[in-house]
This record gives C-alpha cells, sequence and structure tokens, in this order.
C-alpha cells in the first residue's frame, strides 16, 4: 500500500488514507481516514482508474457518486481478501473509531438503522378498548 503526497501553495500534504494493490470490482481505490461524508460506508473506498465511483466496504456495492444509484457489485472473493489484509482490517478499526470518537457501538447502530430504514418495515400492536 502505498501513500499520495501532493504539494500545495508550497506546502506537503499528506491526506491520511490507504491505496490497497488489491482491486475489488474491477478498480483500485483509495480509502481516506477522515472522508467529510459517511456515505455509503464509514470508510469508502474512492475509485482510482475510472474517477466517480465510491465502494461499500460493509456490502462490495459501487455506487456513481453523481447519482448514488447502485451500478455494481465487487466479486465476494475480493472483498474477502480486501478486509483479510491486515494494514487494511486496522486502517478500517481506526477510521472507525475516528468517526466514533472511539465508540464503535455508535457506528453499528447507525448502520443497523440505515440498512433497516431501507427495508420499510413497520410493526404496530395496539389494543382496542
Amino acid at each position: 500500500m502505498r501513500k499520495r503526497r501532493v504539494r500545495r501553495a508550497g506546502t506537503l500534504f499528506r491526506p491520511k488514507g490507504i491505496r490497497p494493490k488489491i482491486s475489488a470490482g474491477k478498480m483500485f481505490w483509495e480509502f481516506h481516514l477522515t472522508d467529510v461524508d459517511p456515505w455509503p460506508s464509514i470508510p469508502h473506498g474512492h475509485s482510482l482508474d475510472p474517477k466517480g465511483f465510491k465502494l461499500d466496504v460493509d456490502t462490495g456495492d459501487i455506487y456513481l457518486i453523481k447519482t448514488r444509484q447502485r451500478v455494481g457489485k465487487a466479486k465476494e472473493k475480493d472483498m474477502i481478501e480486501l478486509l483479510t489484509d491486515v494494514k487494511f482490517a486496522a486502517f478500517l478499526k481506526r477510521a472507525r473509531e475516528v468517526y466514533t470518537g472511539s465508540s464503535t457501538q455508535k457506528y453499528l447502530a447507525t448502520y443497523r438503522r440505515r440498512r433497516l430504514s431501507s427495508v420499510f418495515l413497520v410493526t404496530l400492536e395496539y389494543d382496542i378498548n
């Protein structure tokens, strides 16, 4: 995994993130430690080859950034290889700790709520008396 260094206005800018050498969905990805938007997952990958795609780390879904439409899915084999990489697993844990303020339970609650809200399942119980 290599780190990217970009010069801006005479200073050395070092984004905190990684670029695994493992491709998922026939694309290579860049993951940021602190990203402004939490969509579609914490963290999520930004495509390097054709720009404009995001990878959901939890499900392997690939989204188009402009429309937020799901346009594909990474192979399960690629996702397992990515998630079992030691450096990426440590980065994943660190990114979720940074986002939630060192509490992964808050992230899991948000993740479950988001997934359940997409199902639109409602249960009503009432007593007529």
